[in-house]
């Protein structure tokens, strides 16, 4: 169930609008005290009103499946909830990432990046991302913003391409070579059939 046409009851409460001027003024709100049934729908009120992305930090690893639960409920169903994952691994350690990790965080990337690139155009809702993260997420080193847009590429119907260049710049930026194209990541060669499945 949805209940997003609830929100519109904030718009006549004077707590809510001074709430509201204050995120204005500093772009930022520090704890509200308000009851625990009460945050969601406050900070999906405010993400409908904020015109860029909203990043909000739990400090509970656990309680952000929960959060977003909630928020799917009082958003609609255009909205772009996301979640910047941790690794498992501690920041300090070494260790491998799971591919749905790796996934989910380079899908929150490329929506912070739309419209800062020609090849990723900004739509209304990837403009303005929610994103759901920790500080153990925000810890782990990500790819640097420069490299990352470097690594894109975009393939066009009836497009002419030199095979061996685009082979060798998807393994530059991480993509494996495997028989059959199964996870995000990889990609394959039959002749002149490239299959690929997008990071």
């Amino acid at each position: 169930m949805n209940l997003t046409a609830l929100l519109n009851l904030f718009d006549n409460l004077p707590a809510y609008a001074d709430a509201r001027e204050l995120l204005a003024q500093r772009g930022e709100l520090l704890a509200l005290g308000l009851y625990k049934a009460a945050r969601p729908p406050v900070l999906a009120k405010l993400y409908q009103e904020h015109d860029g992305p909203v990043l909000f930090v739990h400090g509970r690893v656990e309680q952000i499946p929960i959060w977003q639960q909630e928020l799917e409920a009082w958003l609609p169903d255009s909205h772009a909830l996301h979640r910047f994952p941790e690794p498992t691994p501690l920041p300090y350690e070494r260790g491998p990432w799971s591919s749905n990790c790796r996934q989910q965080r380079l899908t929150v990337l490329s929506h912070l990046m739309a419209g800062q690139h020609p090849l990723i155009p900004a739509s209304d809702r990837q403009s303005r991302p929610l994103i759901l993260t920790s500080p153990r997420a925000l810890l782990h080193k990500t790819v640097p913003k420069r490299d990352f847009l470097k690594a894109i590429k975009l393939l066009r119907l009836g497009q002419l391409i030199d095979l061996a260049h685009l082979e060798q710049s998807w393994q530059g930026v991480g993509y494996d070579k495997v028989t059959v194209v199964e996870r995000p990541g990889q990609y394959s060669q039959r002749g002149g059939i490239l299959d690929i499945f997008p990071a």
